[in-house]
């Protein structure tokens, strides 16, 4: 949104109908077939020296934020929905894990990785990402003992 202000302020035409092409793509390509259409408009707009390109700039500013506002939307819903935890499966999940941490083996990212929603299920969101993190920076002993914590 800055480069398409940036460009139109500046009047740097090239780069606003680049910018125009590249979201037209970028839109098509995730299936915001109205996103995709505005920059259209604006990138013939700009190559064919229309009056209408500040208003048209204006109005692919303000969509694309509305966009990026909905798809973060959707994306922190994702991150917070419960998933149902099957006790059997973090179980088999989770000593084979504690097991890795406890002899420092790399594998035990793999697990983590893996199994990040299922250990964020189990252990709560603000839990499971300290013990993803622990793990990502091989802080075996502190990943172990926020699982063993959990148990007791």
């Amino acid at each position: 949104m800055y480069k398409l202000h940036d460009a139109l302020q500046t009047n740097d035409t090239d780069r606003l109908q680049q910018l125009a092409h590249a979201l037209k793509s970028a839109a098509g390509n995730i299936g915001a077939q109205s996103l995709s259409a505005l920059a259209v408009q604006l990138e013939i707009a700009v190559r064919t020296k229309r009056d209408n390109i500040t208003d048209l700039t204006r109005d692919l500013a303000q969509q694309l934020e509305e966009a990026m506002q909905q798809w973060l939307e959707v994306l922190e819903a994702r991150q917070t929905e419960e998933i149902e935890i099957d006790s059997d499966r973090a179980e088999l999940i989770i000593e084979p894990l504690k097991a890795l941490l406890r002899i420092g083996d790399i594998k035990a990212i793999d697990i983590a990785e893996r199994e990040a929603a299922l250990l964020r299920g189990v252990l709560g969101k603000t839990q499971g990402n300290e013990l993803l993190h622990l793990i990502s920076i091989f802080e075996w002993e502190k990943a172990l003992d926020i699982l063993e914590r959990h148990d007791d």
